[in-house]
């Protein structure tokens, strides 16, 4: 009897030590596999790690590119910088140092008289601009001649060249004193930088740049009870101080001669 309960007290021993047993473990993961975290399941589910750092985008880094360019310091214009340079004080001869064949600029003399348009920027492709002036027409810009000549290169508001002038020397108001009644030859040979207005018809023009100023100078042909001379004569001269030149109507004729400063005409 006593053997009997022995047994029967081992096996409630060991039935409560298996139970204690079972209740302590962790059910298994009926599919053999552990819990997976949120970033595990992103990436089976993309195929992408978001702990990856994420690559510039090409394109923006192009447009980076092209905006730099914007900031890029930009190239100083030849004009301006050559109208920064403008000096009405200063002699020429002080500020000239380079000298041109009068061939040369007799060709480029000839393009502007033929109406050709040349550009001021084109012009400084072949001259350097060393001494240049400011008046209530433009610009103009002085080179001496190899021969020891000037030429005035004259350029309008919208720096395209408009005359070119070759001049040895001027002359002074006193030269014309005795002009009335001369030939229009005469007159051209007494002033070899003759500026003509009018070259046909029965009316002739002329202009003449002076140290004083400027002459207007009229021609027609004398007549005789045979009919007309060979040779126009001068039949009227007019005078312009520098003001009134400067100061003249577009209407005015002398308005249209270049003005040239007369510290360049002495």
């Amino acid at each position: 009897m006593m053997k009997k309960l022995f047994v029967m007290l081992v096996l409630v021993t060991l039935c409560m030590t298996l139970l204690a047993g079972c209740n302590s473990t962790k059910p298994e993961d009926p599919l053999g596999s552990e819990t997976k975290s949120e970033d595990t399941l992103d990436r089976e589910t993309t195929g992408e790690d978001p702990t990856e750092s994420v690559e510039d985008d090409p394109t923006e880094s192009e447009t980076l590119k092209d905006d730099s360019t914007e900031s890029e310091t930009v190239k100083d214009d030849p004009i301006d910088s050559a109208i920064a340079l403008v000096d009405n004080v200063s002699h020429k001869d002080d500020l000239i140092t380079e000298t041109y064949p009068k061939e040369k600029v007799v060709q480029l003399k000839e393009l502007v008289d033929s109406e050709e348009s040349v550009t001021f920027e084109e012009f400084m492709e072949d001259y350097r601009v060393e001494c240049i002036r400011e008046t209530h027409q433009g610009y103009y810009v002085v080179l001496l001649l190899e021969g020891g000549e000037n030429a005035f290169v004259f350029i309008d508001e919208e720096a395209k060249l408009f005359d070119v002038l070759i001049v040895n020397e001027f002359k002074s108001k006193n030269d014309f004193e005795e002009v009335k009644g001369m030939t229009y030859g005469e007159v051209q040979q007494l002033d070899p930088n003759t500026i003509v207005l009018s070259p046909g018809g029965q009316l002739i023009t002329t202009a003449h740049i002076v140290q004083e100023g400027c002459y207007i100078v009229n021609y027609l042909y004398s007549w005789t009870e045979y009919g007309p001379l060979e040779e126009r004569h001068v039949t009227s001269v007019d005078f312009y101080t520098n003001i009134a030149w400067q100061r003249a109507k577009p209407t005015n004729i002398v308005s249209w001669i270049p003005y040239i400063l007369e510290i360049d005409r002495k």
